[in-house]
């Protein structure tokens, strides 16, 4: 099955690595890099949603977010991290996320 423009999207947005202890892919698979929303407040949908919706919509969501591995990411929900979360880095995830070329939207 061919990826989809939105999973190509994701990917980019993943590859920075998790902002807790940096681990990236291809350390561990892309599945255990999840896509937190940073103000669970702000959040207008499910990370898992994104991979269906236009470009516009997921850089509108992704501007609230940051990626965690799945252990920073359970350890967050639990409470287990520091409040707030760990700032993005210096370059900041969205530099990496590059848009798709004409046509792709």
């Amino acid at each position: 099955m061919a990826e989809t423009p939105q999973t190509r999207w994701l990917r980019c947005f993943k590859a920075s690595g998790c902002v807790v202890c940096g681990i990236r892919y291809p350390a561990i698979p892309w599945e255990h890099l999840h896509v937190d929303h940073i103000d669970p407040s702000a959040k207008t949908m499910e990370s898992a949603q994104l991979g269906r919706l236009s470009y516009a919509v997921v850089i509108n969501e992704l501007l609230g977010c940051q990626v965690l591995c799945k252990a920073h990411h359970n350890g967050k929900h639990r409470g287990e991290l520091p409040e707030p979360p760990p700032p993005m880095t210096e370059h900041g995830q969205l530099l990496i996320f590059t848009p798709p070329e004409d046509g792709e939207l």
